[in-house]
């Protein structure tokens, strides 16, 4: 007898009921994932040419698997390979069918072979979808008012409100209740927003909505994964280091008293112009609840994961689940990942995202005079679901949506008042406690370049000095030389910074900050990936900057073009599903000082390709920007006052400087980007393009 044979014969001997070989090798290949690797090689060679959205993709790989012709039949595709095992894969496929038994238990690994069994013989696919979409649209009609939510505002809405966000607040809290879980909350601003004086508070406003929205709910109850104590401990011992005659513990303690959360910040969109901004927040609420499983229909799971803070997921615990993994794990699911998918394979015409809009909304910069609202309820609403307006619009393609027109309810506790949130209580306390003092130090050089820690040693130059700042700083954790335990920590030391700088500038000084709004964890309340998510590092950094003395007078949107991203690459071409790709970072315009002028607007720059055709950072530096981007801060000069760069990497700013006349110092504390810096500034044969790190 063959070693085949003989694992052939042990492995049969764990069924409970006769299965006829070829179908139990497919099933085990199929739970095993055995051969996927050459099913995604096959799907996306330029001899099958398929373009197939999730649902599709999985039907082909059972195929793949099993050969049912009626499944290959659905997707109108008129061949395909299958899998081609020789005897000693089947062997292998055998010996680990055999392992599992043992390790994991055979009851859990053998029905889910019987349940497959089942499938195949009777040529169906588990299905759900239909049963599954009743249960949960129950319980949506039961919980929830509609699924989405824009709130279109302009500046007659301010003006109607008193020049005041209080009301923009009042509406926010009272939508996130009404609200269906996992799904968005649209701030459509059209226009600019002006104050009695004046003065455009169009970006002030957009930047207090956005913190809002994540922290106006305070959650108490236990959640196990947010280790309190350890949290107080870590803020206490970074601030004990940077004022070590405070009471750092009771500022800790009033901070992590309870987790802030509402909304999730996800996209800020841009028209060209800047004449409307949407800005998009996903809401995330606690919700312990069982969910039916999608493969077979039972509330028999555990629930201690979370994929994102308060976004439970569930594995099945049925032991007759068809879809067990190969070492009999239950199936892992949440409820709107559950929810999407089942709306992907209904497949409707309605929810489709058509080519003419996918190239309308492909970046997060779009032309002046699209349609807003084809788009949203394209994107984030399916067929039949209802979207609730702030205000009567006309809309031309409702697309099957059910429109219905905003009432207000505002029946809650929620917190209304933004000063009182504790995150911004936090760094108005902690604005308090950094030194106002300056030193004595005169600049002599008209270029200088001071190897130092720009937070601790600007201090010691005199006032009046500086009539303008420009820098990009170092992002939140996202290089390997700038690394906070969280993203709390990170921004006490971006605040420290700004005050340093805000002391010694002169007054009606300007100061341009460039910031992009990065995808990473905070680590806040809890130390995972659970945390990660696209960070308000643009609008938290206004918070900071203002709290400092600065006066927010502008945003420059620095577009970057077609820039490579896999944020909308999904074949799903459907609702729910693509997303816009990030093409731009912020340069907020501060002052010392007030403002009355407008000084947003829209800048298209090319980034620098830094990366050759041999896979080499020829600048030395992972995120590089244009020399171009420098320019922006002409207008802001003063001319006989040094320009200041606080992080300044590898020299671009002062290479500026002295190309255009003007003086300038800069503060780098890493060695090798200092002399880098030294190197790029005396060349004169320097490259075009020179570069600062972010």
């Amino acid at each position: 007898m063959s070693t085949f044979d003989e694992k052939l014969h042990e492995a049969s001997a764990y069924l409970s009921e006769s299965i006829e070989t070829n179908i139990f090798l497919n099933i085990l290949f199929e739970m095993n994932r055995y051969f996927d690797k050459q099913f995604v090689i096959l799907i996306h060679s330029e001899k099958t040419g398929l373009k197939l959205n999730q649902s599709e993709r999985n039907l082909l790989r059972r195929y793949f698997y099993y050969g049912v012709a009626e499944w290959l039949a659905i997707l109108h595709i008129p061949s395909f390979p299958q899998y081609d095992a020789t005897d000693d894969d089947k062997t292998k496929v055998l010996e680990s069918f055999i392992e599992r038994c043992n390790t994991y238990g055979k009851e859990k690994i053998v029905n889910s072979v019987q349940e497959r069994y089942m499938l195949v013989k009777e040529k169906s696919i588990s299905n759900n979808s239909a049963l599954w979409l009743d249960w949960f649209n129950k319980k949506r009609n039961a919980n929830s008012d509609f699924s989405l939510f824009v709130y279109d505002y302009a500046q007659s809405d301010f003006e109607n409100d008193g020049f005041s966000e209080k009301k923009i607040f009042e509406t926010i809290a009272d939508i996130y209740d009404r609200l269906e879980n996992y799904r968005y909350f649209i701030f459509k601003l059209h226009g600019k927003l002006f104050n009695t004086q004046k003065e455009d508070v169009t970006w002030k406003v957009l930047y207090k909505i956005g913190i809002y929205c994540e922290n106006f709910i305070q959650y108490t109850a236990p959640f196990f994964p947010f280790k309190k104590q350890k949290s107080i401990e870590t803020l206490t011992a970074f601030l004990d280091e940077r004022f070590p005659n405070n009471d750092n513990n009771t500022l800790a303690c009033e901070f992590y008293s309870s987790i802030s959360t509402g909304f999730k910040f996800e996209d800020c969109l841009i028209s060209d112009n800047q004449d409307d901004i949407i800005l998009t927040m996903k809401k995330i609420k606690m919700d312990t609840s069982p969910i039916p499983c999608p493969a077979c229909m039972t509330t028999i799971q555990s629930g201690n994961s979370f994929p994102e803070i308060f976004l439970r997921s569930y594995e099945c615990k049925n032991p007759a689940c068809p879809e067990r993994s190969k070492s009999g794990r239950g199936k892992r699911f949440d409820e709107f990942g559950v929810y999407r998918y089942f709306k992907l394979t209904e497949d409707k015409a309605a929810d489709k995202i058509g080519e003419n809009l996918f190239s309308k909304w492909r970046r997060d910069i779009f032309s002046r005079g699209s349609d807003i609202y084809e788009m949203l309820i394209n994107y984030y609403a399916w067929a039949t679901e209802t979207v609730c307006i702030s205000k009567s619009v006309k809309i031309k393609n409702e697309n099957f949506r059910v429109i219905k027109q905003y009432a207000p309810y505002n029946k809650n506790n929620y917190e209304t008042d933004f000063e009182k949130l504790p995150i911004v209580v936090l760094f108005r306390k902690i604005a308090a406690l950094i030194s106002c003092k300056t030193g004595m130090r005169k600049i002599s050089a008209p270029i200088e370049i001071v190897n130092e820690n720009s937070t601790e040693n600007i201090a010691q130059f005199a006032a009046h000095q500086i009539g303008t700042a420009i820098t990009s700083p170092p992002y939140y954790n996202a290089r390997e030389y700038s690394w906070w335990s969280n993203m709390i920590l990170y921004f006490i030391d971006m605040q420290r910074n700004a005050k340093s700088v805000f002391n010694v500038l002169c007054d009606n000084g300007y100061y341009l900050y460039n910031i992009g709004d990065i995808v990473n964890a905070d680590n806040i309340y809890v130390e995972s990936n659970m945390s990660k998510k696209r960070l308000q590092l643009g609008f938290l950094s206004c918070l900071i900057f203002e709290q400092c003395g600065f006066n927010l007078v502008g945003n420059i949107i620095w577009d970057k073009g077609e820039v490579q991203s896999k944020r909308n690459s999904t074949m799903n071409r459907n609702s729910g599903y693509v997303k816009c790709i990030n093409c731009y970072e912020h340069i907020f315009v501060f002052k010392k000082g007030k403002e009355r002028k407008i000084v947003s607007d829209v800048k298209r720059i090319t980034p620098v390709i830094k990366i050759n055709s041999k896979g080499e950072n020829t600048y030395k530096h992972t995120a590089p920007y244009p020399l171009e981007l420098v320019n922006l801060i002409k207008p802001f000069v003063q001319k006989e006052k040094y320009i200041l760069d606080p992080f300044l990497g590898s020299g671009t700013t002062l290479k500026w400087c002295k190309q255009n006349s003007f003086r300038g110092i800069g503060f780098e504390m890493n060695k090798e980007y200092f002399e880098l810096a030294k190197k790029y500034i005396n060349e004169s044969d320097s490259p075009e393009l020179l570069f600062d790190f972010c």
